[in-house]
């Protein structure tokens, strides 16, 4: 009965961590080194399950609303159902992950495990709510040594929870955000969000086109030479067809040197296609692709319609005399695209999306907050462009 109320506490207690941690306030961050160490004082392998189950359910409760405007649509599952499948499913994996590797002993060693395992592929592709993603609160400006510093922290939580232990990495966290400064927006630079919305049927296809291509020219004339513009993801839709129709507004910006990186679909082999920013004006054609696409709403590895991943490139490429990397949409919540990209010394993070389908929901805040902490801990300033 004792180790009953003991895990119901413990469920309650990951939950409020799920909820709060991941709420959209990015000092909130702070809470999540707490599912470690609640993890740690599971009684059973049953019990771990359910304290991670509540925990990822909690953060990840966008899903829910955010699925059923998306799949609205759908013919064979309608709305609320689908997102309850995905939500429920993607929790119990991420939750059973953690289970499997529970035990009294070697806990520094299993928890190791269990943090690869969430930040990597397979499990990785759905491995948002990572508590590793507060390594920026901690330690910002630190970069590498302060992500190694938070696993660390993490170890001694399992390993020794007596505070004494704690001290020097409070002192030391502490200290590095009373003299830590946020690192300053490139010049030059520019992301404008958009409030265009889905546009899933065809016939919105134009106005957005026409709304798109107005936007981008007042932009333009209100910057100055040699700017870049970063717009959001897939607002340009199917760039087979669109891009004839931005001919025009590409000369208006090769007049003034300047440059668009914009959101497109970009059909591919069979009924794949690519999901992409595209470079128009001054730097044309350059391609930025999406390494993770949303699984199951995108990518579709069963079948022939999807986007394609391409889940190991750098996701950095130069432009100008700044190497940028780009983090679009569902990457910002994930680990190992961002690592890859910062193994890359970037200068700056850009970060697109388009939320339409989960603007009533917390899916946008908790992209800003890991986008966020991962400007902070690598010193990296970030842009957001958004469309709703």
């Amino acid at each position: 009965m004792e180790n009953r109320y003991k895990t119901l506490s413990l469920c309650i207690l990951s939950a409020m961590v799920g909820y709060f941690g991941w709420g959209g306030n990015t000092t909130a961050l702070l809470l999540l080194p707490a599912i470690v160490v609640i993890w740690s004082r599971c009684a059973t392998r049953w019990a771990a399950f359910l304290a991670l189950f509540f925990y990822y359910a909690a953060a990840s409760r966008g899903i829910l609303n955010g699925s059923s405007l998306f799949f609205a649509e759908t013919a064979l599952f309608r709305g609320i159902w689908l997102g309850i499948m995905l939500w429920l499913c993607s929790s119990t994996i991420l939750a059973a992950t953690w289970a499997i590797c529970w035990g009294h002993r070697f806990k520094a060693i299993r928890l190791l495990v269990i943090l690869i395992a969430l930040s990597c592929p397979p499990i990785g592709i759905i491995g948002w709510a990572n508590p590793l993603t507060s390594a920026g609160i901690y330690f910002p400006g630190l970069g590498w040594y302060g992500l190694m510093a938070l696993v660390v922290l993490f170890l001694v939580l399992v390993a020794s929870p007596r505070p004494t232990f704690i001290l020097p990495f409070a002192l030391v966290a502490i200290t590095f955000n009373v003299l830590h400064t946020r690192a300053e927006a490139i010049p030059g630079w520019t992301a404008i969000n958009t409030k265009l919305g889905g546009g899933q049927r065809d016939t919105d296809e134009f106005h957005r086109l026409q709304s798109l291509q107005s936007i981008v020219s007042k932009e333009s004339n209100s910057r100055d030479r040699g700017e870049i513009i970063v717009l959001p993801e897939l607002v340009g839709g199917d760039w087979s067809v669109n891009a004839m129709w931005w001919e025009d507004a590409e000369k208006a910006l090769q007049k003034k040197d300047q440059t668009v990186l914009l959101g497109i679909h970009r059909p591919m082999a069979g009924a794949s296609y690519s999901n992409s920013l595209i470079s128009i004006g001054a730097i044309s054609g350059r391609e930025l692709e999406d390494r993770v696409p949303v699984p199951i709403s995108m990518w579709k590895p069963w079948a022939e319609d999807g986007a394609v991943a391409h889940w190991w490139l750098s996701g950095t490429t130069q432009i100008k005399n700044k190497k940028v990397a780009h983090i679009i949409c569902y990457e910002q919540i994930l680990m190992w695209p961002i690592l890859i990209s910062a193994a890359n010394s970037p200068d700056l993070l850009i970060a697109p999306s388009n939320i339409w389908w989960a603007k009533q929901t917390s899916v946008a805040e908790i992209q800003r907050q890991a986008m966020t902490s991962w400007g902070l801990l690598f010193d990296i300033p970030v842009l957001f462009a958004v469309n709703s």
